[in-house]
C-alpha cells in the first residue's frame, strides 16, 4: 500500500460503460500525466483505494458503478437559480454562461461544483447540479508512471502552490453555492457529492 503524501503520477483513461459498450470520456495527454497525492482527498476514494496497491510501472484496469464513484444522478441536483447571480457590474454574463456551458459554483466552505448550463429563460438558469460522470458505470485504465515519498518541506511546497480544483466533486457536501470562479457571487443550495481531482 502507498504512504500518503505519495505524489502518484498517472496515465489515464476513463470508459463509460454500457452494457458490452464503452465510450471513451476523460484521459490525459501524454505529456502531462494525471497526478495526485495519496490521503489528500484529491481523488475518489474507491479508484485512490485501487491505485494505491500497485507499484510504478503497475498497469491498471478496473471498472466502478456510479455508487462507488460519483454517485448516482439526483433530480433535486437540477436547479434554477436567479439570472442576477451571474452577473458581472449588473450585466448578465453571456459570454459565460448560456446552454450548455459548464460554469464552475462554489460552496461556502469553498468547494468547486462544476455544473452544467440546461436553459437560460426569463425566471433564470436552469443548470445540472450532478457531477457529469454521476449515474454512470466507469472503467478506468493506465499505467503508474511515477512515485514520489514526499518530505514534510516537499508537501508543504506543493500545497503552497497547489492548483484549483478542476474534476468533480464526489462526497455530499450539502452547503450553500456561494461563488462559481469565474468572478460571480453565486447563491443557491448546492449537494455536490465530494472529492476532487486537479488537472
Amino acid at each position: 500500500m502507498l504512504k500518503e503524501k505519495t505524489l502518484v503520477s498517472l496515465e489515464y483513461h476513463v470508459y463509460k460503460v454500457e452494457g458490452e459498450n464503452e465510450t471513451l470520456l476523460e484521459e490525459n495527454a501524454p505529456q502531462r500525466p494525471l497526478q495526485f497525492i495519496v490521503g489528500d482527498g484529491m481523488m475518489v476514494p474507491s479508484f485512490e483505494a485501487e491505485i494505491c496497491k500497485l507499484n510504478k510501472d503497475d498497469e491498471y484496469d478496473f471498472v466502478k458503478p456510479c455508487e462507488e464513484t460519483f454517485g448516482p444522478r439526483a433530480d433535486e441536483n437540477v436547479r434554477v437559480l436567479p439570472k442576477d447571480i451571474f452577473c458581472i457590474e449588473g450585466k448578465f454574463d453571456e459570454e459565460r454562461v448560456f446552454k450548455g456551458a459548464m460554469v464552475t459554483l462554489m460552496t461556502q466552505d469553498g468547494q468547486p461544483v462544476p455544473s452544467r448550463v440546461l436553459d437560460i429563460t426569463e425566471e433564470g438558469v436552469k443548470v445540472d447540479l450532478n457531477h457529469p460522470m454521476a449515474g454512470l458505470t466507469l472503467r478506468f485504465k493506465g499505467k503508474v508512471l511515477d512515485l514520489i515519498e514526499l518530505t514534510d518541506e516537499q508537501y508543504d511546497a506543493l500545497h503552497q502552490s497547489s492548483c484549483g480544483c478542476g474534476g468533480g466533486c464526489g462526497g455530499n457536501c450539502g452547503g450553500e453555492c456561494g461563488g462559481c470562479g469565474e468572478g460571480h457571487d453565486h447563491e443557491g443550495e448546492c449537494h455536490c457529492d465530494g472529492n476532487c481531482g486537479c488537472n
